[in-house]
């Protein structure tokens, strides 16, 4: 199977590219600092990586409950992690994500998504899929939980044309995944609804509370070492 990555490029959002998993696709810790845009993969390659190691403890009924209920997220959940989809981005913008990088905040934060799509939640896993790779949610998160920022924020444009190209990118994912099987109409229905009432950016949802906190236990962790 072959990665279908849908990149939507800023500001124009007209470049639809897919690339093959085997080449092309950017891991997440290995995109170009220097390139204005980076491919934005969400839910990121290594969620899916960690996911398929999860697989591996559950037992046999299990796993076959869960290709059951959901083959085609099943089938992305393997070593490689290459079979979902991407956006492009602006590089400051990815650079700020908590899904980016090697930190412990990234690696809690796509082990948290891991474990949402294991259970079969792939509305909950995509919801916090896109506030994690969201830039303005992920500083929220960081500050609210008391870490330390990722860098200053560059305003290479305003919060507005910021908020307008992820939301084209995030329903083009939504609608991308639910062709592909992954997300059936009634998850499409409640992740638009989700989307479109700018439920993205409250922090009065389960999905924003559970991030939090989960942000706050990594930061009592380091403060214990």
């Amino acid at each position: 199977m072959k990665a279908h990555s849908e990149c939507v490029s800023p500001p124009k959002y007209k470049i639809l590219r897919k690339e093959n998993g085997s080449t092309n696709v950017r891991r997440d810790n290995n995109n170009n600092n220097r390139s204005p845009v980076n491919a934005d993969h969400i839910p990121p390659i290594n969620t899916f990586q960690r996911a398929s190691q999860m697989l591996q403890d559950l037992d046999a009924i299990a796993r076959q409950e869960l290709q059951q209920k959901n083959p085609k997220l099943y089938e992305m959940m393997d070593g490689k992690g290459t079979h979902g989809l991407c956006r492009e981005v602006l590089t400051p913008h990815h650079q700020l994500a908590l899904t980016t990088g090697n930190g412990d905040d990234a690696h809690l934060i796509r082990q948290t998504l891991a474990e949402k799509f294991v259970r079969g939640d792939v509305v909950k896993g995509m919801k916090m899929s896109l506030m994690a790779s969201n830039p303005e949610i992920s500083q929220r998160l960081i500050r609210h939980a008391g870490l330390p920022p990722r860098g200053r924020r560059r305003d290479v444009i305003s919060k507005e044309a910021t908020r307008h190209y992820h939301h084209i990118g995030d329903k083009l994912l939504v609608e991308k995944y639910s062709e592909m099987g992954v997300i059936d109409r009634q998850g499409k229905e409640r992740l638009n609804s989700w989307l479109n009432e700018g439920k993205l950016f409250s922090t009065n949802t389960p999905e924003y509370h559970e991030l939090l906190n989960n942000l706050r236990e990594l930061k009592k962790s380091r403060e214990n070492r």
